[in-house]
């Protein structure tokens, strides 16, 4: 993929995915924890497994998901990660920080990119680095 198609691919997933989660929550949840995931250049199995389990776990912050949907969904974002990581930090960081203002769905996108990073078993530096972004769209200080 040349950087004007990967570019391309990025935005229509993005469009895509935003068309299709109109929840504010959901898609600060999905946007930190593949922000997270495909910071090491990989997207290991696990992770798509962390982000389904967290959102099973808390279907009363979720309701009415499609999860198949969701998965799908994740897995384009990731992928769109890697290929525009630019462009895409600039969305995922304005997905989450539409949340930031909210206690209860801020802790949960905070606690659902720490999943992430200790999802695959390994805690790369780019992850921190990630995680410090995350938190600083959240407004959170000193808890990275």
């Amino acid at each position: 993929m040349s950087l004007d198609e990967s570019t391309a691919y990025a935005l229509a997933t993005w469009s895509r995915f935003d068309n299709t989660i109109t929840d504010d929550l959901v898609r600060a949840v999905c946007g930190a924890f593949a922000f997270v995931a495909a910071a090491d250049g990989n997207v290991a199995e696990s992770e798509v497994a962390g982000l389904m389990n967290i959102i099973r776990e808390r279907s009363d912050a979720f309701p009415r998901l499609d999860l198949a949907a969701v998965e799908r969904l994740f897995r384009d974002l990731t992928t769109a990660l890697l290929s525009d990581p630019e462009g895409s930090r600039e969305h995922v960081l304005s997905e989450i920080a539409r949340v930031k203002d909210q206690p209860k769905e801020r802790e949960l996108v905070h606690s659902a990119a720490r999943v992430a990073i200790f999802a695959d078993s390994r805690v790369e530096g780019r992850e921190q680095k990630v995680m410090d972004e995350i938190c600083s769209a959240l407004g959170i200080v000193g808890d990275r």
